[in-house]
């Protein structure tokens, strides 16, 4: 793998495929890798594309390196994709994201709208309910995010990290029986001593319970009101997903003027690039191909 030295992070990453193709950048999310990727780009292996396939900061070797931009919040992986996007002169590029990489993608589609060919976002998205409150079955699927909003949490996660990821796996996509090597090509990635501070972080900024890194004001305050997205948006929900559930995606298209699909994918859990990596490649393809 490479690493792209940026000004705040050295952004680990993979370039694969073909090197003069339509680049697409690929984004996983928590907790997982950058090997969540491995089996769509096997079925696009002959497509033309070039992947760009980073590790998010606190995963791998991907490494924050100034003080001033130690956070996790939405801004600051958004301005990673797009520091990485410079290092590579990549002017412009389809993106797909899962999870945090999915609000990273939205959040990309905000800032730089002019730098997006297309948007494919699976499993988060970008309004939770179209901003009405949690229904009670999800409060209940978002424990997680609670407890780790709390003292208590912290210590438990910070203390043992490990049976929480592991947790995760199995009760997030409850119809899909993963292979102990699917989840070890992803647990070498959560070794990083940067990524359980950030975990706290990440959950902890989205609900207004810590501040922000300096390096980030200005695309915070341009994230914060929750524009609407000017990229066209296909976005695959997992009908089993037991997360984020699927009626918390429904009624998104007033959002995404430029044109939104969702995609329903039956009885696919959270983590559907690795539960049914030939349908998400057909989305991208869908979204190469689009007008």
């Amino acid at each position: 793998m490479s690493i792209a030295k940026t000004a705040h992070v050295d952004i680990e990453y993979e370039d694969r495929g073909a090197p003069s193709g339509q680049p697409v950048i690929l984004l996983h999310g928590f907790p997982d890798s950058l090997r969540a990727w491995d089996k769509v780009i096997d079925h696009l292996k002959h497509d033309r594309l070039r992947f760009i396939v980073p590790h998010l900061r606190g995963f791998g070797a991907t490494h924050v390196k100034n003080p001033d931009a130690m956070s996790c919040q939405t801004a600051a992986l958004t301005q990673d994709v797009l520091d990485l996007a410079d290092a590579l002169n990549i002017k412009t590029f389809l993106l797909v994201g899962h999870d945090w990489g999915a609000r990273t993608a939205y959040s990309v589609a905000v800032l730089a709208p002019q730098r997006l060919t297309h948007l494919v976002t699976l499993s988060t998205p970008y309004l939770m309910f179209q901003g009405k409150r949690e229904s009670p079955e999800q409060v209940r699927a978002y424990w997680y995010q609670w407890y780790f909003n709390t003292e208590r949490g912290r210590q438990a996660f910070e203390s043992d990290p490990a049976p929480f990821y592991e947790y995760i796996w199995r009760t997030w996509s409850p119809e899909w029986n993963f292979t102990p090597e699917e989840i070890a090509s992803a647990r070498p990635a959560w070794n990083n001593p940067q990524l359980v501070p950030f975990v706290i972080s990440y959950y902890r900024h989205r609900y207004g319970n810590a501040p922000g890194a300096p390096a980030y004001t200005q695309q915070q305050a341009k994230l914060d009101p929750m524009p609407k997205i000017d990229v066209a948006t296909l976005f695959g929900c997992g009908l089993a997903d037991a997360v984020n559930l699927p009626a918390s995606s429904e009624g998104q298209d007033n959002w995404f003027p430029r044109g939104y699909e969702r995609i329903e994918l039956a009885g696919v859990g959270h983590f559907p690039q690795r539960e049914v990596p030939a349908s998400i490649a057909q989305l991208i393809r869908h979204a190469i191909t689009a007008p």
